[in-house]
């Protein structure tokens, strides 16, 4: 998203926990001719999130666009899940997903305001849409953050500030945390199976037969930042393939799709195990 803004001529401000993967990107936009600014930010503190827009605003004079883009995946766990992993998890997910998102527009909204102009882009999911058994918290988040999109629009209208939400489906970001757990215990031809299961299914999630990119996202979020969009506010944009426009089994649109579908399950649920496994015998 910072990549395609900047190569449309915005002066952008990239944030994230790693400085390693923040200088990365900057890099890479300064190597093209753009501007940006890298601020490392945990989004879960509301001082490092004021800090940061702060000196956005003071380096580049305003802010004029949000993307809230952060956030955290978790499936796999039931909401019964006895693990004392559970809790934590769910306590970071939400302050991630949902209340570091209300954060930045907290303090980014006074420079909108004075302005009298803005655009706030929330990146959702379809998981905020649709039902997923063992991702209620995910979904829980997603899912507010797209009421909170509406309520806003609503709230921020007579100030100029426009805000949108962007559902992502399936979208090939090149990280997924089970093989990063694999990969992290040295078992990396197993992740290298369970990555090719993956890619394979997930060409059977939505009726468009092509992997979605970030620069799918990426062009979305121009649309509601640009002028093009200046008459929409409140409004939510499925960029999912299709996946959410059709109803019923995913077999409808391919008979492959439930059998895909099973065998990724099946082979997730064994190499999660066995990980649970290998940490057991660790931990003895």
């Amino acid at each position: 998203i910072a990549r395609v803004f900047a190569a449309e001529g915005a002066k952008v401000t990239i944030v994230a926990r790693s400085q390693d993967r923040l200088e990365q990107v900057a890099q890479q936009i300064r190597a093209s001719g753009g501007q940006v600014l890298a601020i490392p930010t945990d989004i879960r503190d509301p001082n490092q999130i004021q800090q940061m827009i702060d000196v956005t605003a003071e380096t580049f004079g305003t802010i004029d666009v949000l993307v809230n883009n952060a956030g955290i995946p978790w499936f796999g766990h039931q909401v019964d899940d006895p693990t004392d992993e559970v809790l934590p998890k769910v306590d970071d997910l939400l302050s991630t997903n949902l209340r570091g998102p209300w954060l930045c527009i907290h303090f980014a909204l006074p420079y909108m305001k004075k302005a009298q102009q803005g655009s706030v882009i929330q990146i959702g999911s379809v998981h905020g849409r649709l039902g997923a058994a063992s991702g209620s918290i995910y979904s829980a988040t997603k899912g507010a953050l797209e009421a909170m999109t509406r309520s806003l629009a609503v709230e921020l209208a007579p100030f100029g500030v426009r805000v949108n939400c962007c559902h992502p489906g399936a979208i090939d970001v090149g990280k997924h945390q089970l093989q990063d757990q694999l990969r992290h215990a040295g078992e990396t031809e197993k992740a290298e199976k369970l990555d090719a299961a993956y890619q394979r299914m997930r060409q059977y999630i939505q009726p468009l037969r092509v992997a979605g990119a970030p620069k799918d996202i990426a062009y979305a979020c121009v649309y509601f930042a640009s002028d093009e969009s200046r008459f929409t506010t409140g409004t939510s944009l499925m960029v999912d393939g299709g996946s959410t426009a059709f109803l019923g089994e995913p077999d409808r649109v391919d008979p492959m799709a439930l059998r895909v579908f099973e065998e990724y399950r099946i082979l997730a649920k064994e190499l999660r195990e066995y990980l649970n496994q290998i940490s057991l015998e660790k931990k003895h």
